[in-house]
């Protein structure tokens, strides 16, 4: 892939074929920031579907399948929405509605039913996946560097820069 993989996210595609995308950010190299999307189906012989330039760096990613949206923590540039829909023409929809500055860069995204949770600066926020927006956002007191949920969804795990890991009970967003 040109450029830096930072992170991947699998998924499958439901129908008869069973295909397996690869959907990868991308820092640094031809595409000097973006989103590659590769046909993993055989391993052995991956096949890139589609590269995407991205207005900031793909430092992590995320997808829902169920609404075919890819999302994206691109450090200053906030968190990107991608359609991806159609896996060789993938669209930037919008970022999400709210403010980023430097000191609130996006290192971290992962989504869980209908919402992203994205490590922004010293902050975990919530963002609707429906309405692109955050609804909630926590002070960790350093940034978030790793997100994880409990299998029931009722807990998630965030490990911040100073090592810490929160445990937050998730009622809601």
């Amino acid at each position: 892939l040109p450029g830096l993989a930072t992170e991947l996210a699998v998924e499958g595609r439901l129908g008869e074929d069973r295909q397996q995308i690869a959907y990868v950010s991308l820092e640094g190299g031809v595409v000097a920031n973006g989103m590659a999307i590769v046909d993993v189906t055989n391993p052995a012989t991956p096949i890139l579907l589609s590269l995407l330039n991205l207005p900031g760096p793909g430092l992590a990613i995320a997808v829902d399948p169920a609404r075919q949206l890819a999302v994206v923590a691109a450090g200053s540039r906030g968190v990107l929405f991608i359609d991806v829909a159609d896996p060789a023409a993938p669209r930037l929809v919008a970022p999400f509605s709210g403010t980023t500055t430097a000191a609130d860069s996006a290192l971290v995204v992962r989504i869980f039913r209908d919402f992203a949770y994205a490590g922004r600066g010293n902050t975990l926020a919530a963002i609707d996946l429906d309405r692109r927006m955050v609804v909630a956002e926590l002070d960790l007191g350093s940034p978030p560097v790793d997100i994880a949920f409990r299998e029931d969804g009722q807990m998630l795990f965030v490990r911040d820069s100073a090592s810490r890991v929160h445990a937050i009970a998730v009622n809601g967003p």
